[in-house]
């Protein structure tokens, strides 16, 4: 009689375990696939005035970023890229991240970006790129706790120049971005992604350069077909 009790009590004791252990791991799975990465980015003014950053990613077209600064970067001619092309940049631009190269939670699923939307312009369509820049960096990252590393500093890896329509509807460029490396878990191959847009022209440009002043409300990276 004893003895059946404490098995009895074994079997309760481990059910209950079972239960607990299946609601937790239930829990973090919807932590993670609810969870989305923190907004990062700046621009050229940003740690000097408020210039709204956030508002490229909010989803509402009711806001927008505005910044001013120069439309030649420096290097004497605004149509070649920067030689050699760094995170350094004295032009007008909004350098914003798309999140990592890998699924977080899914990691080591890959998320390619295949395009990206911009919606151009403030509310009154006042300060709409005439031609972009779009630089694409890279960014290793590693587990500081366990690999007693920060981040590598992003890497370029490519840029093309994008005519721009005086619009208030979305503009649509396909991406051709490096093929994402395999990965066996975090921080494996896993990057930090980078996407600078340079602006090269503007409709409606002031004669004084350093007034020239830019603005977009939505700025959408497009995922692969079949991706969230």
């Amino acid at each position: 009689m004893l003895r059946s009790g404490r098995v009895a009590f074994i079997a309760i004791f481990l059910t209950g375990f079972l239960i607990i252990q299946f609601a937790l791991i239930q829990g973090t799975r919807q932590t993670l696939a609810a969870y989305r990465e923190p907004f990062l980015g700046w621009s050229t003014h940003s740690m000097l005035t408020e210039t709204r950053l956030e508002a490229v990613s909010d989803g509402d077209l009711t806001t927008f970023w505005s910044d001013s600064g120069r439309l030649d970067p420096g290097t004497g001619d605004s149509s070649k890229p920067a030689q050699p092309p760094s995170v350094h940049y004295e032009g007008l631009y909004i350098m914003l991240s798309p999140g990592m190269t890998h699924r977080p939670g899914r990691i080591p699923e890959p998320d390619p970006i295949v395009g990206i939307e911009l919606f151009t312009g403030d509310t009154a369509g006042l300060g709409r790129p005439s031609r972009i820049r779009l630089s694409y960096f890279e960014q290793q990252l590693y587990h500081i706790n366990h690999d007693y590393k920060f981040p590598d500093p992003p890497v370029f890896l490519s840029s093309i120049d994008v005519p721009l329509r005086d619009t208030a509807d979305g503009q649509r460029v396909a991406l051709s971005l490096p093929t994402i490396a395999p990965s066996k878990g975090f921080p494996d191959q896993v990057k930090q992604r980078w996407m600078r847009i340079e602006v090269l022209g503007l409709y409606g440009t002031g004669i004084n350069k350093n007034e020239n002043r830019a603005a977009l409300r939505e700025v959408r990276f497009i995922r692969e077909r079949g991706r969230p």
